[in-house]
């Protein structure tokens, strides 16, 4: 979608016109097939003396800066941006085109219509507009990447003018404000170049974090800064998913369950350590579960604390009754009848233990499923 309007002084030839971004819709490099030629858009048409600048107060981050400029008011602002939302792209073109020429040419009137035909010709592709500047000043980047959980991530925020002149000096603050470690922000010492979160002679400031969750999510980041009018500016979003390291272990688990019957869990007992019952669930039902952050295949085991009769594998999320019988040969067997809620009844001569196998071999933990042994 195209918007044109024109409404400054009418017929104004001159003005500023610049390039601030090349990409498919305009370049500076006269070699460069998108090339446009500002200088004779400015002398030959009154395009960008007539031309609409946009409030920045007003405009979604999400906007990409590719030309601004100064109308016969000698107001600056952003007049020709992009936005891309999935397939769609979206431009918003400021310039008045009252002397646009009926075909491509080098004339004023012709670069206008050049600007016009590579808008319709233009394609959302994040290679060819890169939205490199965005019109509200800060740009944060990269806008997504993935890295295996508890490690490092920088982001990098570029703070410019409306003519891409780089802006120094001006204090940034990044916040998490989704994700698994939503609510981290930056603290001045947190930063590079500069320590302090400022921005450096090319308008660049990165932060550094670690991922203390270690879950595989996707945090969302966000980038501020407040302008000379003391307005509070905030970057687009970027997105940071963190992803399980190679050849990491299932986890095992083991909580308390519901009798063959499957509408009641059996009130004996806890299994939250210490527990009133010191962590023991004395009916012994319980629901065994495994989970790995590469692998949705996963089989459970229950074994016993020698390790010399395991039983398995159980799917995820299966419930077993597990008995405790000292000196009794290790068993399973199936409990109830053909709708039972229950995959087996487990008899132990010891403690039992659970552990999960994962399709690349990896074996999680024991963990302990306790259950009393009967009394004497």
């Amino acid at each position: 979608m195209v918007y044109y309007s024109w409404q400054i002084t009418l017929g104004a030839f001159g003005g500023t016109l610049t390039i601030v971004e090349d990409n498919i819709l305009s370049h500076n490099t006269s070699t460069n097939p998108h090339y446009i030629n500002t200088s004779v858009i400015t002398s030959q048409t009154d395009a960008v003396g007539d031309t609409n600048v946009v409030d920045l107060s007003t405009v979604d981050p999400g906007w990409c800066l590719d030309m601004s400029a100064t109308n016969a008011r000698n107001v600056t602002g952003a007049n020709h941006m992009y936005a891309q939302s999935g397939s769609g792209l979206y431009i918003y073109n400021g310039l008045d085109v009252d002397f646009i020429a009926g075909g491509v040419g080098p004339t004023g009137g012709g670069q206008l219509a050049k600007i016009w035909l590579q808008e319709l010709e233009a394609a959302a592709d994040p290679e060819l507009l890169p939205c490199l500047v965005s019109p509200v000043g800060i740009t944060l980047s990269p806008d997504t990447a993935d890295n295996e959980f508890g490690t490092d991530h920088t982001v990098k925020a570029n703070l410019t003018d409306l003519l891409g002149v780089p802006q120094a000096g001006n204090l940034v603050s990044f916040e998490i404000t989704a994700g698994p470690n939503a609510g981290e922000i930056s603290d001045p010492g947190e930063c590079s170049v500069n320590a302090d979160c400022t921005t450096d002679a090319t308008g660049n400031v990165s932060w550094t974090y670690t991922d203390t969750a270690g879950v595989e999510a996707c945090d969302t980041i966000v980038a501020r800064f407040t302008n000379a009018a003391g307005e509070v500016i905030e970057s687009d979003t970027v997105e940071k998913c963190w992803v399980a390291p190679p050849n990491t272990p299932p986890v095992a688990s083991c909580t308390e369950s519901v009798n063959p019957s499957g509408k009641n869990i059996p009130p004996a007992g806890s299994t939250t350590l210490p527990g009133s019952k010191g962590g023991q669930n004395e009916d012994g039902f319980y629901e065994i579960i495994g989970a790995d952050a590469e692998d949705e295949t996963v089989d459970v085991f229950v074994t016993n604390a020698s390790g010399s009769a395991t039983f398995g594998p159980f799917a995820p999320g299966s419930v077993v009754k597990i008995t405790e019988a000292p000196g009794a040969k290790p068993s399973s067997k199936p409990m109830g009848g053909p709708n039972s809620a229950v995959a087996a009844h487990i008899k132990l001569d010891s403690d039992a233990f659970v552990y999960a196998v994962d399709s690349f071999g990896e074996v999680s933990p024991l963990v302990s499923c306790l259950v009393p042994p009967p009394p004497k």
